[in-house]
């Protein structure tokens, strides 16, 4: 197709003048960057927590004697301690942990890809030329100042028209990531605020005892909080992937 006129640059043009028909866009010189990629992940979930468990022995020494043990079964409740001539308890809470996982969160940016514009305008011929030439205006301010021809595909350039450059109609964004995946959980642990009183509505002044520690039996009431769960999983590092894909070249070749 041609002669036609042939403008490049960062913004389109406008045909116009002799040359007012589009006939083909496209562009060169694509930029772009890799994606950048980041992986996060999630609270641990699928933790079941046991309920508080007490324990209740003569003497802390090598975990002494366990006499009896209570479950404070709902959480919130306030109980009698078991009616013991011991002196120590231990409070501790179980954790279910064969389902345990963490949902990865993806983050991918991609910055957007850019190139020089490129358009060829068409136009009607001028008269008065012989039959094995072609007459066509000036090509009009603003476009290249020589005269080109166009072809879809990549091909070679004629004589005459011997300054060749390859152009492609479009681009196609392949960039992307490696999957984002978490760990195992580790360090998982199941807790729950356990506490005596004085009273039986276990309000006001409460001793927090510390799981698993053996301490003194003191106070008459006990209570738990509901459980809350420790622990994590490591996000792993994805790579950038992909590329952007130049298609459909267009051949352009210009007068010399």
């Amino acid at each position: 197709m041609g002669p036609v006129a042939v403008y490049l640059g960062e913004g389109p043009a406008s045909c116009a003048g002799e040359y007012p028909e589009p006939f083909v866009r496209g562009g060169k010189d694509l930029r772009f960057s890799a994606a950048e990629c980041d992986c996060g992940c999630g609270s641990v979930e699928g933790v079941a927590c046991g309920s508080a468990r007490l324990r209740y022995l003569e003497e802390c020494e090598g975990n002494g004697l366990v006499t009896a043990f209570q479950t404070l079964e709902v959480a919130g409740t306030c109980y009698p301690q078991e009616t013991l001539d011991v002196g120590w308890m231990i409070a501790s809470v179980s954790a279910e942990t064969s389902r345990a996982a963490c949902q990865p969160s993806a983050s991918v940016e991609l910055r957007a890809a850019t190139w020089t514009l490129f358009q060829a305008c068409s136009g009607s011929m001028m008269p008065g030329c012989e039959a094995t030439e072609v007459c066509a205006p000036a090509p009009p301010a603003g476009a290249e100042e020589d005269l080109c021809i166009v072809r879809r595909g990549d091909f070679p350039c004629p004589t005459h028209y011997s300054e060749g450059r390859l152009l492609h109609e479009k681009f196609v964004d392949e960039r992307g990531c490696d999957d984002c995946r978490c760990s195992d959980p580790s360090g998982i642990s199941c807790t729950r605020q356990v506490a005596t009183y004085a009273s039986s509505d276990c309000e006001g002044g409460g001793l927090l005892i510390g799981l698993d520690a053996c301490v003194p039996r003191i106070r008459e009431w006990i209570s738990a909080t509901e459980p809350s769960v420790t622990g994590g999983c490591e996000p792993n590092s994805p790579s950038s992937q992909g590329s952007v894909v130049l298609q459909d070249p267009i051949t352009v070749c210009c007068m010399t």
